[in-house]
């Protein structure tokens, strides 16, 4: 084991010469010290020209340059352990960078320019941080660097993702973890080990057979007409609109077969288990909560359909690290001439903010103990520099009040208290 993990998952890196891993390895080590400054400044003259050369570099790819973090993660991740795998799409603006070639359309695709992300993070079942299990990007629009390839679907980057997941963690039993996104058929359909179950939110009301009575019709209307398996009780938090408040949730279950589409009549039917956790009372004025929850994995009883809805909400743990690049590492604001490279600059960032993310989990469960018991040496030069960081964050206008709830904000709370007990040791 290396002092420092990323140290570790540099030198695990398969990029042809050993030289090239260690370049890698100072490069992620620097970014980690140097937080709040920008790309270029952080890695330091040196830095920067063995950094370069690997971005420049064609054969090198994403996936290259993470291969240490997938290689570290398949080490960390016991097989005869269950893990969860939370997977989510984001879009980065570059849209201020024009001298950046191949930007693709975001936003309103009319002003916006930047990539798509989809990413991958492994968790334990209580939700604590793991590492990064996959990396794609690419860029929407005619003439765009990077665009989908051509005559395949953009929704079988859910399909690629789990295939890419299950070939970097063979054995292992696992959950993969999906919104209402990745609710296509193709890839609830798509082939996986037996260890390997898929949890969807669903948004389409499917044609299904109910296995219990053998009944065709509507996912919807068969499943709320299920009786209620459990209770539970979830404390929402406060938005813009809504003041915070507690919703009393009846969960059902059903076992059914998803039917293929109407323009795919020779599709498979999947079987599964369907879950409504519903609001049954809000107050008034307030939408009821509602959670249609597909799971490849049997739910029997009412204590398995609260354990599903328990880990659904581990989702969040991958929107989380991307708004740790985007509000505390800054991704947004990487400068590169190309889009090629612009993307590898940016992978480069995962690793690191699934390991803030994963210190800010150590932070909330060891809130007591002193830092340097819960932290190793290199992760305290990591959170004494985020602060400055992220105190000196300028919010602009009418995003104050968004930020003020932001994740910037609770990183702030949880590194100063992590940084009080670094000066107290």
């Amino acid at each position: 084991m290396h002092a420092c993990w990323l140290t570790r998952i540099g030198l695990l890196a398969r990029l042809g010469d050993v030289r090239r891993s260690r370049r890698l390895a100072k490069a992620l080590c620097a970014l980690a010290e140097h937080p709040e400054r920008a790309f270029s400044a952080a890695l330091g003259e040196a830095g920067r020209q063995g950094a370069g050369d690997l971005l420049k570099r064609p054969e090198l790819g994403p996936d290259d340059l993470l291969s240490g973090a997938y290689a570290a993660l398949a080490e960390d991740c016991d097989p005869a352990a269950e893990w969860l795998v939370a997977v989510d799409t984001s879009f980065f603006s570059y849209s201020t960078h024009r001298a950046t070639v191949g930007l693709g359309k975001v936003g309103d695709g009319v002003h916006g320019r930047g990539i798509a992300v989809q990413a991958a993070l492994a968790l334990r079942p209580d939700g604590q941080p793991v590492g990064l299990a996959d990396f794609r990007a690419w860029t929407r629009g005619e003439g765009s660097g990077l665009p989908w390839p051509a005559g395949e679907r953009e929704s079988s980057k859910w399909e690629q993702a789990l295939a890419a997941i299950v070939g970097r963690l063979p054995g292992r039993r696992l959950t993969i973890i999906t919104d209402a996104e990745a609710d296509v058929h193709a890839y609830l359909a798509a082939p996986r080990p037996a260890p390997v179950n898929l949890l969807v939110r669903l948004c389409q009301d499917r044609r299904v057979v109910s296995e219990e009575s053998g009944e065709a019709g509507r996912l919807q209307a068969q499943v709320a007409a299920a009786e209620v398996v459990a209770q539970l009780t979830v404390a929402l938090p406060g938005t813009g609109q809504q003041p915070a408040r507690v919703a009393e949730l009846s969960l059902r279950r059903r076992a059914v077969w998803i039917q293929a589409p109407l323009q795919q009549p020779h599709g498979p039917a999947v079987r599964a288990w369907v879950v409504l956790a519903r609001e049954e009372a809000p107050e008034e004025g307030v939408e009821p909560l509602v959670w249609w929850l597909l799971s490849t994995a049997p739910v029997p009883d009412g204590a398995a359909a609260l354990a599903l809805v328990s880990r659904y909400s581990r989702r969040w743990r991958i929107e989380q690290v991307h708004r740790v690049l985007k509000e505390t590492l800054g991704a947004e604001r990487l400068q590169h001439d190309t889009v090629e490279r612009l993307v590898k600059a940016l992978a480069l960032y995962y690793p690191l903010a699934a390991r803030v993310l994963w210190l800010r989990y150590a932070a909330e469960q060891d809130g007591g103990r002193p830092a340097a018991e819960v932290f190793g040496s290199d992760e305290l030069v990591v959170l004494k520099n985020l602060p400055c960081h992220i105190r000196n964050r300028r919010v602009r206008g009418d995003d104050e009040s968004r930020h003020a709830d932001g994740l910037a904000n609770r990183h702030r709370v949880f590194i100063r208290r992590a940084a009080r007990r670094c000066s107290a040791r």
